[in-house]
């Protein structure tokens, strides 16, 4: 069954919710589906969200919020490279957070699934997942490489999501919209799958 979305949107939501509320006040309409499009809506929402961002939480969260919640504030990163590390392969894949949908499975688990097209699919075991750190490393070229990770309890990493960068680099907006995220929520952040549903 599907899961309800929590009662409370986040700021960044907020602030998409109300950027895209002016844009169809000016009889405009956003498919963020249509890569340029979807790059310069992500970069505007950037912009617009980064007030309501810095104004709505102090660095350090005091109760962990839900996943759902933070995931679905990773929607407008843009491309995002998927890393599952093994004890013998590392799998990586081009991804977004553009088409998430919630579930359960017949054994209770509740489930997060990301797609592009049917190129691109990925399952995020909610009740694993337990935080999410916001890192920073130099990569093998030198770029700066941004990083976001789930971990487990025990601060083992089951899913690192990284910026993709094509061949011009970054999407326009995105490593602003990471920093703003990674501003809001700290370095490292408490997540929890128990999360308020909306009253019927």
């Amino acid at each position: 069954r599907r899961l309800r979305r929590t009662a409370a949107p986040s700021a960044v939501r907020l602030g998409m919710l109300a950027f895209t509320t002016l844009l169809a006040a000016q009889g405009l309409v956003v498919d963020v589906r249509n890569n340029h499009v979807g790059e310069q809506f992500r970069a505007a929402v950037a912009s617009f969200a980064a007030p309501v961002l810095r104004s709505t939480a102090p660095r350090m969260m005091a109760e962990p919020i839900g996943v759902r919640r933070f995931l679905g504030d990773l929607e407008f990163l843009g491309p995002c490279r998927f890393i599952v590390q093994g004890s013998g392969a590392i799998l990586e894949a081009v991804g977004a957070f553009d088409d998430m949908r919630m579930s359960e499975t017949l054994k209770g688990s509740s489930l997060a699934t990301v797609s592009v097209d049917d190129t691109f699919e990925c399952h995020i075991n909610l009740d694993r997942v337990q935080a999410a750190a916001f890192v920073t490393k130099a990569g093998a070229n030198g770029k700066q490489l941004y990083i976001v990770r789930l971990l487990d309890a025990e601060d083992t990493s089951l899913l690192s999501v990284m910026l993709h960068a094509g061949a011009e680099g970054y999407e326009e907006g995105a490593v602003e919209f990471w920093t703003q995220l990674r501003d809001r929520f700290g370095d490292k952040v408490d997540l929890t799958a128990t999360e308020k549903e909306e009253a019927a």
